[in-house]
């Protein structure tokens, strides 16, 4: 059961959802039409396997659909692309700007701090649990691999005072930053998605970006959470997804309303037209809850 003080490492419930994203990037990677390069994701599925961590699906090959039920395959590689669009999505987002600090809210397994073209004087900050932001360290560590910008990691909570250890860190608030907060609202309660846009605001000089993936009200939707996490589970060997475990329901504020009404102008560009611009259009009949709505970028205009 999702609590307010819970916490994970890195093969827990919610950490692995962590290594599933992985899966799904260093499938991406040996793709001849791949979206983006990450040459580092195998390497935390391999340490992750030394440490004890089973892989859960049906298929050690994550970009495999051999499925007897055609709608589990096609949720599964709707899924899938969906992961690797927003991935690519948010790359571009990041490459279209010049900024000069970089906040990876949530930042589980992501190498962008390694894999994209950052120029001298980029810092990224990442955020996450101890235990994810640990074995990352070290497993990157173990094989060499410097980052290609100024790499901050800030084991936080997110729903503690991550505002404070932010800037401990470094942060300066009187300067542009961009904000990533990728795969991230469903994990947080609904006020809690409040408290993380008022936070990143307050800490937004004018010109700061932020990127984020929105799911609409219906994805929220107790009914529709379990509905989901029954076809998730109909992917794997063992049940590994539980609404109670992992996503909070509940209504929550319009993620693009809210930045609008706080200092923030917006854009939201539907998924279902990033996959089809990107090459990897979704089945017309797709079910509720397996992509999200929108990806909303903003960038902030004004304090207060």
């Amino acid at each position: 059961m999702r609590t307010d003080d819970d916490s994970w490492g890195i093969a827990g419930k919610v950490g692995s959802t962590a290594l599933a994203t992985a899966m799904v990037r260093a499938a991406e990677n040996v793709r001849s039409d791949g979206l983006f390069t990450d040459p580092f994701a195998q390497r935390f599925l391999d340490a992750a396997v030394t440490q004890g961590w089973r892989n859960p699906y049906a298929t050690e090959a994550w970009h495999r659909n051999d499925y007897e039920d055609p709608a589990t395959a096609a949720f599964r590689q709707a899924s899938t692309d969906c992961a690797v669009c927003r991935t690519r999505f948010i790359d571009d987002f990041l490459r279209a700007g010049t900024d000069r600090q970089v906040v990876l809210l949530a930042a589980g397994l992501d190498t962008r701090a390694w894999r994209l073209p950052w120029t001298e004087g980029n810092v990224v900050y990442e955020l996450d649990q101890p235990g994810v932001l640990d074995f990352k360290s070290e497993t990157m560590a173990a094989h060499a691999i410097r980052p290609s910008a100024r790499r901050c990691a800030v084991p936080v909570d997110l729903r503690d005072d991550w505002p404070a250890a932010l800037l401990a860190a470094g942060f300066d608030s009187t300067a542009p930053a961009v904000w990533v907060a990728e795969g991230l609202l469903p994990y947080l309660p609904p006020t809690g998605q409040d408290v993380l846009f008022e936070r990143i605001t307050s800490l937004s000089a004018p010109g700061s970006r932020l990127i984020v993936d929105v799911y609409g009200p219906e994805f929220y939707e107790p009914e529709r959470l379990r509905a989901m996490f029954a076809r998730m589970n109909q992917t794997t060997r063992e049940e590994v997804y539980s609404t109670e475990e992992l996503f909070f329901s509940g209504d929550r504020a319009d993620v693009a309303e809210w930045l609008a009404g706080h200092g923030w102008t917006t854009t939201a560009a539907p998924t279902l037209d990033v996959m089809a611009g990107l090459g990897r259009p979704a089945p017309d009949d797709m079910p509720a809850g397996a992509l999200s709505d929108f990806f909303v970028s903003a960038h902030r205009v004004a304090q207060g």
